[in-house]
């Protein structure tokens, strides 16, 4: 497989759109894992994420967005997400 970023070399790394810090990884789980929130890429391309382009950086809201149009249920959120979903409907 070839890297999704540079396209020229063997990808030999998973990057997670959404990333998996420690709270991402206890409120979402095993759903960080799904084939719509990766992406392989090679070594070069992936060290620092200083080459990962905008597209395959996602905040939660796209990964949720992503995430739902795929069906795939999904628990609340992060708080600061759900805060800003509340003071948005207000």
């Amino acid at each position: 497989m070839i890297c999704s970023f540079c396209n020229i070399r063997q990808a030999t790394q998973r990057h997670h759109k959404f990333s998996q810090t420690k709270n991402n990884r206890k409120i979402y789980g095993k759903i960080l894992d799904m084939d719509f929130n990766i992406e392989y890429v090679c070594i070069d391309c992936h060290a620092g994420h200083a080459k990962i382009s905008d597209w395959a950086l996602w905040d939660e809201k796209k990964f949720r967005s992503e995430a739902e149009a795929l069906g795939i249920a999904l628990p609340d959120g992060s708080k600061s997400f759900r805060n800003k979903r509340l003071n948005y409907k207000m």
